[in-house]
C-alpha cells in the first residue's frame, strides 16, 4: 500500500485536482464550476487504483501535498499551451493500464493541440475498430488533460467521455484554438 495525496485546486471556471502517491500521478480530475464534482472524481480515481490493484491510503503529508501542487500547476500549463502533453507524460504511472488503454492513450498524445478526432478515426488509428470501444476506454481515462481525451469527439458533436461535463470539454477545447 502506498502512501498518497489528493490535492485540487481551481483555475478561474476550471477545477483540476490529482491523485499522487509514490512519486508517480495515478489520476487527474477535470470539472466545469464544481468543487463537489471535482472531490467526487478523485474518490472514484483512489477506487479506480485500487480494482487496477494499486492501493492507496490518502494522508496528509506537506511535503508530498507541495510536489502534488507543483505537478498540478504544470498540468493546468498544458490547459494554457505553456507545456506540451508529452512533457508531462513522465509523471504518470501507467503499469495499471491494459494493452488497449495504452494504445489508445498513446495514440492520443499524437493528436496536436486544437485538433480534434473522432471516435471512428482513433479506432481505425489504433486498429481496435470499435468506436464503442473507444468510448468505453476513453470514460475510465485517470489522466485527462494529459491524455487529451477531450480531443476526442462524435461524429456530428462534441458529446464524449465527459458527458455531464460537456461545459469543461468545450472549455479545454476552446482554450486550446
Amino acid at each position: 500500500m502506498y502512501k498518497g495525496v489528493v490535492v485540487h485546486k481551481r483555475y478561474g471556471k476550471l477545477n483540476l485536482g490529482i491523485l499522487y502517491a509514490n512519486g508517480w500521478v495515478y489520476g487527474i480530475a477535470v470539472a466545469h464550476n464544481s468543487t463537489s464534482r471535482l472531490l467526487n472524481r478523485l474518490r472514484r480515481l483512489v477506487n479506480f487504483a485500487a480494482m487496477r490493484g494499486v492501493f492507496i491510503k490518502i494522508s496528509s503529508d506537506r511535503v508530498m501535498e507541495k510536489q502534488a501542487l507543483e505537478i498540478l500547476d504544470k498540468v493546468y500549463d498544458v490547459v494554457t499551451g505553456k507545456r506540451t502533453n508529452r512533457e508531462l507524460f513522465s509523471y504518470l504511472d501507467p503499469s495499471h493500464l491494459n494493452i488497449n488503454e495504452r494504445r489508445v492513450y498513446l495514440a492520443l498524445l499524437q493528436t496536436k493541440r486544437g485538433q480534434t478526432i473522432t471516435y471512428g478515426d482513433l479506432a481505425r488509428m489504433t486498429r481496435i475498430n470499435s468506436p464503442r470501444l473507444i468510448g468505453q476506454i476513453l470514460s475510465r481515462n485517470p489522466f485527462p488533460v494529459i491524455i487529451p481525451c477531450h480531443r476526442v469527439i462524435g461524429e456530428r458533436s462534441l458529446q464524449g467521455y465527459l458527458g455531464s461535463e460537456y461545459e469543461a470539454k468545450k472549455l479545454l477545447l476552446a482554450r486550446e484554438r
